[in-house]
């Protein structure tokens, strides 16, 4: 038995790497990002004029940016709010969203509501851990938009 579980932990070792790919943090770029992205991912995705990498998926776009300096990724997407809602009222929809939601920040900016995350990347980028992320996101920014459409905010 221990046999086959030495076999079995050193067959993933092996195999873990071939569908895995590490960025070093001198390779992060969005357009290095992109090619690390799954196959759904990639084919929902472009590189924007502004040179931001964008993925659609189910009716929401991330914008995702590169801050060299920083080593961080920026994650983006956002909402136009309903022009009926108060700022009053907005801003304590935000709040309580942001007082229960310790991974994202939620915030209006002129006539939009934003929904934001940062990943640091100064241990580099591993396209697993990345795919996971852009996934979770997409199902986080999912619950929020129909938190939105809830309240009437949007």
């Amino acid at each position: 038995m221990k046999k086959i579980c030495f076999f079995i932990v050193l067959a993933l070792l092996v195999i873990s790497p071939i569908f895995s790919k590490d960025l070093e943090k001198s390779q992060v770029s969005e357009k290095s990002l992109k090619e690390i992205l799954n196959k759904e991912f990639y084919e929902n995705s472009s590189i924007s004029d502004e040179g931001d990498l964008v993925i659609k998926n189910d009716g929401i776009n991330y914008l995702i940016g590169v801050d060299k300096e920083r080593f961080i990724i920026e994650f983006t997407t956002s909402w136009k709010k309903a022009d009926s809602i108060s700022d009053a009222r907005l801003f304590k929809i935000l709040n309580y969203w942001n007082s229960d939601k310790i991974f994202t920040t939620a915030y209006a900016y002129k006539s939009s509501i934003k929904l934001n995350y940062y990943l640091s990347f100064d241990g580099g980028v591993n396209s697993e851990n990345f795919n996971a992320t852009v996934n979770w996101l997409f199902r986080l920014a999912d619950i929020f938009r129909n938190y939105l459409h809830e309240e009437d905010a949007i």
